[in-house]
């Protein structure tokens, strides 16, 4: 189980109530989240507050942004913390089609491409469509 407190640390990240309520939504429901998502569920804090404090995280490394099997930018708890700046996020991701929530398979990492010499390839998002592991029960 994450620890928020241990996260805050680690991070050198000051906790701040809406901090706080951050990572503990993102941590009590394990799936990626959108920023219309979040707005909803922390309605108790002003949505500039939400916003600047997940950019906050995501600089941080404690979020990661993806794109969802629909186009959908969400954000996701970095599994180890990322360095600042340096999202170890190179996973692949699965949209359910039935509960669409999206999650990150950490365990399942994105093939390496061998590109052509004039491109240079700075990240690889994969995701894949299917049924989550309580929708497939």
């Amino acid at each position: 189980m994450i620890n928020t407190k241990e996260i805050f640390e680690k991070q050198g990240i000051r906790s701040t109530t809406c901090r706080i309520d951050l990572v503990n939504y993102f941590t009590k429901n394990k799936f990626a989240i959108s920023f219309p998502q979040l707005e909803k569920a922390l309605k108790k804090h002003d949505r500039t507050s939400v916003y600047r404090n997940l950019i906050f995280f995501e600089e941080q490394g404690v979020v990661h942004k993806l794109y969802d099997a629909d186009g959908i930018l969400k954000y996701a708890l970095c599994k180890d913390n990322c360095a600042e700046h340096l999202h170890h996020d190179n996973h692949m991701h699965l949209t359910c089609n039935k509960c669409k929530h999206t999650y990150c398979l950490n365990e399942k990492h994105t093939p390496k491409i061998k590109s052509p010499k004039k491109v240079v390839i700075e990240s690889v998002a994969i995701t894949a469509r299917g049924l989550c592991e309580n929708c497939k029960n």
